[in-house]
């Protein structure tokens, strides 16, 4: 969505002091620059106000009522241009440092008419106020402040600080005027200091109502969450229980936390038989798996043991064959050799089995060594779940936790009689309310905080804002638009509306979202936004309108209107929309009247042709009154008589006038009065022209259609025939000098090109000759060839340079682009 800029007041660059940060030095807990957004609550009822204009109300004008003459300078500006920032804020001081009331007060009362966001000079117009007249009338200022924009923490604080000091000891008063500030304001991610305000206040003064304001208080989604979380289990853990809560709601924490224990215990013992089902399950699993494995490796060392054998069995019949015996000997290695040598003592050899033994050697043994632990490794133990410790810690905790309360422990009678145990378990039911709270409202705050970091000008100003903040804005409503929840997106809107109060989208945004939810305060929005903001800006005015006509309220869609045609008059679309908001609702000669009204007031004879164009079709149409509008038609032709579009107007009133048959006498007088009006000739002949196709057309009487051509064709169709001509014709260029100067080049460049050929066969004869005496025979030919092809080209480009000449000199032709290459 493109934001649309601001009216011309967002131009208007006033001084620094326009963000007043006048705070005074005994005011411990006034903020920074923020403003805040209002939240939707019930409206109650305003406390009375002193109506600032009896105080001193003498019989006759004083002192205070005549303005000096710096006074009078800045008066005049400001009501010259009354978006001129500057002035205002000169103007404001000037009456200041006078100190006459009758001129604080108008001064003051018809700057924050335009300007209500600004709350730096509500806080200056209630100091001056409670300085030079009461209390009470600061206190009536405060109130209007407040009323117009609920949203400014600072301003709540400076509220707070003077009923402080005014009431001082009427604790009521303070009360409702914290709790005044936080339905207000307490929403905001900025209120922090008021809801720390309001607490330490309490903390001072009823101790019983801490939890519950901590309750609301942690529970919005401001800064800083995290602090003062931290101070709410300080406040908890370092006041003593009897300061915190009453014994109703000792007992009732107290109760609460035995059925939580209970319910936390049952839970307990369910998560407990659970992981030990889980744990009984991995272990036959873990059991059945190493059986699996370990079936696994008998059959594979029954294998071996099996291949052993046959290997053994294989080596002993290889030894020893069908040989007889004595005749072979077998080595060591294996190999036969035949006993020639002689018989020499037997040596004692092991036995065969023995040697049929595999070998023993270290490689044979680190082997089985191997897969032995190969096989180890594939046993699967039972597996370890990885949270058991994580699981027990807290289930450890939990059962040390339930010992806390002796579930048949009766309840005390009094906060005395309460122990140990149960101080801790109140403590810990405390933590427990609030441990959901905390953890969703620190998502939310996650969430938001980027776009709260780019806000870096939540107050309100005559400037316009960078497109960065403009953007940030828009994103994060439309994040927070998307989470549908409503509360949230008002007070998000509203503190938009305060940086973003020149620009007509945010507002639009914020009406159609609310046009889903409540009517009435769609109406509102509307309100604020065009008599306040945007009083300058149609698009939103007819847009209220159109709502408030839609739901019957006509006073108010008229209001809307006439309030823009104030600001602006003269614009064509708010006019048309209240003649047809008086159309629609009955009032149609008041439709027609605020018509005659623009005919009138209008300037200029192309906007007058069109408000009378506009008025003859609402009375032939609308009124349903053709001699009305016939009449008024004639009116303005007699006024001017030159006005070909009010001739034509006039025709096509009688043509269209709803008969069945056109008037062919009437339209034809019509004519013959068109054709000796003041009209242009070549109007006339036009007009004449029209005439002889109605004629022919509707006409009854053949010999006016035969009197009409020769009118026509003696008096007119020669200027017809003119005039066709002359738009057959091309275009002419007029340019004589940039003519002469084509001719001119032309011409050079013809000379040059004469030059060129003398040269040319100058330059040809020489080197013909030269070429002739050197005695280049054999190329005579070829030389000739070329000689002959470029005279050839020679003589077209000289005789299309001729044709141009030609041309240039007629002025019909226009010297082609030369294609550069680049």
């Amino acid at each position: 969505m493109q934001v649309e800029t601001s009216d011309t007041r967002t131009k208007e660059a006033g001084p620094e002091d326009e963000v007043v940060q006048a705070q005074s030095e005994e005011t411990p807990m006034v903020a920074q620059s923020d403003e805040i957004v209002e939240v939707k609550g019930p409206e109650k009822e305003k406390p009375e106000m002193i109506v600032l204009d009896d105080i001193n109300d003498d019989d006759g004008p004083g002192p205070d009522e005549v303005p000096t003459a710096e006074e009078r300078g800045f008066w005049k500006a400001v009501e010259e241009n009354p978006n001129d920032f500057a002035s205002w804020t000169y103007l404001l001081q000037v009456v200041e440092k006078n100190g006459k009331l009758k001129q604080i007060q108008k001064a003051f009362s018809s700057f924050l008419a335009l300007y209500p966001y600004c709350y730096g000079y509500w806080k200056k117009y209630a100091d001056q106020m409670k300085k030079i007249v009461s209390n009470e009338a600061a206190f009536q200022v405060y109130n209007e402040a407040v009323v117009a924009i609920p949203l400014s923490v600072d301003l709540w604080t400076y509220f707070i600080h003077f009923i402080a000091e005014w009431k001082d000891g009427d604790e009521q008063e303070i009360r409702t005027i914290y709790q005044r500030a936080v339905e207000a304001c307490g929403q905001d991610y900025r209120s922090d200091k008021i809801w720390e305000a309001y607490v330490e206040w309490e903390k001072q003064t009823d101790k019983y109502r801490v939890l519950k304001l901590y309750k609301q208080f942690l529970g919005c989604v401001i800064q800083r969450h995290q602090y003062h979380f931290d101070k709410f289990r300080e406040w908890i853990f370092f006041t003593p229980v009897k300061d915190m809560v009453t014994m109703e709601d000792i007992k009732e924490l107290l109760t609460r936390h035995k059925v939580e224990a209970e319910r936390r215990r049952i839970e307990t013992e369910r998560k407990i038989k659970e992981e030990e089902e889980r744990a009984r399950k991995a272990a036959e699993e873990a059991a059945r798996l190493a059986e699996e494995q370990r079936k696994k490796a008998e059959e594979e060392e029954a294998k071996i043991q099996e291949d052993i054998k046959r290997m053994q069995e294989e080596q002993r019949r290889a030894m020893l064959g069908d040989a007889a015996p004595g005749t072979e000997e077998v080595t060591m290695d294996g190999v036969e050799e035949p006993t020639s040598a002689p018989v020499e003592e037997p040596v004692m050899e092991p036995p065969i089995e023995q040697a049929m033994e595999p070998p023993t050697e270290p490689e044979v043994v680190e082997e089985e060594e191997k897969k032995e632990e190969e096989v180890a490794e594939d046993v699967v133990e039972a597996p370890e779940d990885p949270k058991e410790e994580e699981i027990t810690e807290p289930v450890e905790q939990m059962t040390e936790d339930f010992n806390k309360v002796d579930m048949e422990e009766p309840l005390p009678d009094s906060p005395e009689a309460l122990t140990a145990k149960q101080e801790a378990a109140i403590r810990e039911q405390m933590l427990l309310d609030m441990a959901p709270i905390h953890e969703r409202i620190l998502a939310e705050i996650e969430e938001v905080t980027a776009f709260e970091d780019g806000i870096k000008r939540p107050y309100f100003h005559v400037k316009e804002l960078e497109r960065a903040q403009l953007k940030n804005w828009k994103n994060y409503l439309n994040l927070v638009i998307e989470k549908k929840d409503t509360p949230r997106t008002i007070i998000l809107f509203e503190r938009c509306l305060i940086a973003c109060a020149f620009y007509e989208g945010f507002w639009i945004k914020y009406i159609n979202f609310m046009n889903a939810i409540d009517k009435e305060e769609t109406s509102k929005i509307y309100r604020r936004a065009c008599m306040v903001h945007l009083v300058k800006k149609p698009y939103i005015h007819l847009s209220w309108a159109a709502f408030e006509e839609e739901r019957g309220n006509l006073e108010i869609a008229r209001e809307a209107l006439d309030h823009i045609d104030k600001g602006m008059p003269g614009l064509i679309a708010v006019i048309l929309r209240r003649a047809g908001l008086e159309r629609r609702s009955g009032n149609v000669e008041q439709g027609g009247d605020i018509m005659k009204l623009a005919i009138e007031n209008c300037r200029g004879r192309e906007t007058r042709d069109f408000w009378i164009m506009k008025y003859v079709t609402y009375l032939q149409c609308s009124c349903k009154d053709v001699d009305a509008a016939r009449n008024f038609l004639q009116e303005q032709i007699e006024r001017n008589q030159r006005h070909k579009r009010l001739y034509a107007r006039l025709l096509d009133l009688e043509l269209n006038c709803g008969a069945t048959q056109p008037d062919s006498a009437a339209i034809v007088a019509i004519f013959n009065k068109i054709l000796t009006s003041g009209l242009s000739v070549e109007e006339k002949a036009g007009f004449s022209h029209r005439r002889l196709t109605f004629l022919e057309e509707f006409g009854d009487d053949v010999s006016a259609i035969i009197a009409a051509y020769d009118d026509h064709n003696k008096n007119w169709k020669t200027i017809l025939d003119e005039k066709k001509k002359e738009s057959a014709l091309p275009a002419r260029d007029y340019k004589r000098r940039d003519n002469y100067g084509n001719n001119r080049n032309y011409n050079n460049r013809d000379r040059n090109y004469n030059n060129r050929d003398r040269n040319y066969n100058s330059q040809n004869s020489y080197n013909q000759n030269t070429y002739n005496n050197q005695g280049g025979g054999g190329y005579n030919m070829n030389y000739n060839m070329q000689q002959a092809q470029q005279q050839q080209q020679y003589q077209q480009w000289y005789s299309q340079y001729a044709q141009q000449q030609q041309f240039a000199a007629q002025g019909q032709y226009q010297q082609p682009q030369q294609n550069r290459g680049y």
